[in-house]
């Protein structure tokens, strides 16, 4: 899905969208050179379609990257939905490298797979309380996931604003059943871009607890908050939990 505001993002780096970049897109997959056009042209007739519109959430200013969060309000079969999109975007010296996140969820009503983009890196550590929580993620240690959170603290899941879990009495046994499927989920990150309050972690995502999956990409954001504890986690990507309930 090709938005203005992702151009506007774009206009950032000085590059020529069609020419320069090479876009990622989870339904149009790896759109290069005169692809583009149809991606840009496809997009711009189903916001009318569909009454959509975009609201931007946040930017992240890195090194060499710009990490970027949105999310489209639109209308399907009569009933209101809200897509939560990030984009990620790698100046390269020649080329740019646009990688755009969301689940298929909202739009289709089920997940779809989408292969890695990146490969993971084990250099790709973020710090402090998100690296604490990653790890505490991978041992399916409900207890201390949850102590990374400030109390107010929510997680929103990819499907967008009608799945997010606030506090921490709530997320304790959200994240009890997410490690009901044989422990906890070991994300294998490949980028890790943060400043002092944000932090986004591009990774691949082929296990969750006892289950091997087919090996899909994914991104999530973290905010710390006051207390240097994660105020909200937003995570994009398409993966469909081995669980049951």
């Amino acid at each position: 899905m090709w938005f203005p505001e992702i151009g506007a993002l774009l206009d950032m780096t000085d590059g020529d969208v069609a020419m320069m970049a090479n876009v990622h897109d989870p339904q149009a997959g790896d759109v290069r050179g005169s692809a583009f056009s149809a991606l840009a042209r496809e997009s711009k007739a189903w916001f009318p379609a569909h009454r959509a519109r975009t609201r931007t959430v946040a930017t992240l200013l890195g090194k060499s990257r710009i990490v970027a969060e949105y999310v489209v309000d639109f209308e399907r079969d009569g009933e209101a939905f809200d897509l939560p999109v990030a984009v990620v975007v790698d100046k390269g010296r020649d080329l740019l490298d646009v990688r755009i996140y969301h689940s298929r969820y909202p739009l289709l009503g089920t997940h779809a797979v989408r292969p890695p983009i990146l490969p993971p890196d084990v250099r790709a550590n973020p710090s402090g309380i998100v690296d604490e929580y990653f790890n505490a993620l991978a041992a399916g240690d409900a207890e201390r996931v949850v102590e990374c959170y400030e109390p107010d603290g929510y997680f929103r899941e990819p499907s967008g604003a009608r799945y997010a879990h606030r506090g921490r009495d709530v997320l304790l046994p959200f994240y009890r059943f997410m490690f009901s499927a044989g422990g906890g989920i070991p994300l294998r990150h490949c980028t890790v871009t943060e400043d002092t309050k944000t932090c986004a972690v591009e990774y691949v995502c082929d296990r969750w607890g006892s289950h091997d999956l087919p090996p899909q990409a994914g991104v999530a954001i973290y905010l710390r908050g006051p207390n240097g504890l994660i105020a909200a986690a937003h995570v994009y990507d398409d993966v469909a939990a081995p669980l049951v309930g």
